[in-house]
């Protein structure tokens, strides 16, 4: 019988081992799973960082985009109401309208008279000689805020033609 006990000892030691190895094995990949873990909810706390300044920056990009795009509409609505009027001798308003078409932006040219007191785009108007200083005074903003200046003097010919007491 001592023969036997040994026999099965020595296969319980063999198992027992067995089940040691495969023990620290299943440590091991519980330790490797709990620096990936970890590593992972490092990597989540420092995209959610990254998320919230994203949406910081978004709102102030947004926010100079909006003030920029005013500043702009002001100035050259006033740069051109000041030419209507100093050409046309009447009290001229002229207005850039923002709009979206889908996902394409949209700007609309407006225009209001003493005849006409509704602000009307300048296809609903005869308005070719208001086209024209439009133009003009476009131009002349882009060559005002032209980077290198171009220098030099400005040729005209004959850009105001169809200048007439324009109406609805």
């Amino acid at each position: 019988m001592s023969e036997n006990y040994k026999l099965i000892l020595s296969k319980f030691k063999e198992k027992d081992e067995e089940l040691n190895s495969e023990l620290n094995s299943l440590n091991g990949k519980i330790s490797l799973l709990d620096k990936q873990i970890k590593e992972t909810n490092k990597n989540l706390e420092k995209y959610k960082e990254q998320k919230f300044l994203f949406h910081k920056s978004v709102e102030v990009v947004t926010l100079v985009q909006e003030v920029t795009k005013k500043k702009t509409k002001d100035v050259f609505e006033e740069i051109v109401t000041y030419a209507l009027r100093y050409i046309y001798n009447d009290d001229y308003k002229f207005e850039l309208e923002f709009g979206r078409r889908g996902n394409l932006g949209e700007l609309n040219f407006k225009v209001k008279t003493d005849t006409c007191q509704e602000l009307h785009t300048l296809e609903d108007t005869s308005a070719g000689g208001v086209l024209n200083i439009l133009s003009f005074a476009l131009r002349i903003v882009l060559l005002e805020i032209s980077q290198p200046k171009i220098p030099g003097f400005l040729v005209l010919d004959e850009i105001f033609t169809n200048l007439r007491g324009e109406k609805c």
